[in-house]
């Protein structure tokens, strides 16, 4: 027998609790002792995998009875009623809207640009394409048409004034060669093309024409013709008629231009007066 304190088994009283929680004494050697230490923790072990394999079946069968009636809902759920975007190019506003409208789809109105090919207020675009498949509720925007601006009037102003004139209105400005007139001063717009009040896409030319102011006519042959003609020839050259001069000669005809001043081919300005020399005759 090995004296105290040198190794070797003890034997002796041992308290043990097993998983139950009733405490009892057993006496064990220390070989015992291991033995039933390993039987405790395997009995545990094996509580503990039971307990959450009892919990896990709870959690999945909770989960299963409230997730699949939804999963059901969603595998038959039918899919999204759509429509189709239809044409609307070339169609008032009012139409549009409701041909939109009787689809279930939202009318949006952006810009108004100037056209001169669709009337005025009708769609020239649409941002949806026809024939696209949308839900209902989605807003289409429409672009519609306006009216073309006009080109002012410009003639009599200065060339300068016509240019901030046109630009201001959106239109480019061309000054073309001068034409000779009568009424309208040297260097003032005497003519432009397009017209005033013509319907015209911006940003487009329009040519101005300045004055050279009247042009010099020639005098007709009034030699030779009576009175009433040579007025009248006057009159169509853009001249005028002096005072007659009158003289009596015998056996000359009555009226007949005698003499003319300036002769006939003389360059003049065009208002000027000629004055002829006529036989008053018996």
């Amino acid at each position: 027998m090995l004296p105290a304190g040198q190794g070797g088994p003890r034997d002796g009283p041992v308290r043990v609790r097993t998983y139950s929680g009733a405490a009892q004494w057993h006496c064990y050697s220390d070989r015992n002792r291991a033995r039933l230490a390993a039987k405790v923790d395997s009995d545990m072990n094996r509580s503990t995998v039971f307990i959450i394999a009892f919990f896990t079946s709870v959690l999945t069968a909770v989960a299963t009875s409230i997730l699949m009636p939804r999963l059901l809902q969603l595998a038959h759920r039918e899919p999204p009623q759509t429509v189709t975007v239809p044409a609307l190019s070339g169609l008032s506003e009012a139409d549009a809207r409701a041909n939109l409208h009787a689809i279930g789809l939202v009318t949006m109105v952006g810009a108004r640009e100037p056209n001169g090919k669709a009337a005025p207020d009708t769609v020239i675009r649409q941002s949806l394409p026809a024939g696209q498949r949308v839900q209902p509720g989605e807003p289409v925007t429409l672009t519609l048409a306006a009216a073309l601006p006009k080109v002012p009037d410009v003639v009599g102003r200065t060339v300068e004034e016509a240019t901030r004139v046109m630009e201001e209105a959106g239109y480019a400005v061309q000054v073309g060669a001068p034409l000779p007139d009568p009424t309208i001063g040297k260097g003032l717009v005497v003519a432009q093309s397009p017209k005033a009040g013509t319907a015209l896409e911006g940003k487009s030319a329009v040519v101005v024409q300045p004055s050279a102011g009247p042009d010099a006519v020639e005098v007709p042959k009034l030699v030779g013709t009576v009175l009433p003609t040579a007025k009248a020839n006057l009159e169509k050259a853009g001249l005028k008629a002096a005072p007659v001069q009158w003289v009596n000669l015998a056996e000359t005809t009555s009226y007949l231009v005698l003499r003319q001043n300036p002769a006939a081919g003389t360059k003049v300005p065009p208002g000027s007066e000629v004055t002829v020399t006529v036989n008053a005759g018996d």
